[in-house]
């Protein structure tokens, strides 16, 4: 998901529910989304990525592939 989809999905105006606001996602703006939000939040990721912080700069460009590749990976893991 580019940022540029991303940025579309933030502006996107919401509707009225009984519960309040909504806004719609398709299916595979939700799985892009969730695959983020889990690659976010995992803790093996982001020590990993602090741990090469610490390291040598020329890893960094490495790393930043592997996360990029991420999601991809996610959503390929969670496809039936």
């Amino acid at each position: 998901m580019s940022p540029e989809e991303i940025e579309a999905i933030a502006q996107r105006p919401t509707y009225c529910k009984a519960d309040g606001e909504a806004v719609t996602l398709s299916r595979a703006e939700r799985d892009a989304l969730v695959a983020m939000a889990r690659v976010a939040v995992d803790p093996r990721i982001r020590e990993a990525i602090e741990a090469t912080f610490e390291q040598r700069a020329g890893y960094m460009a490495l790393i930043g592939a592997a996360v990029r590749a991420l999601p991809e990976l996610a959503m390929a893991k969670e496809s039936p």
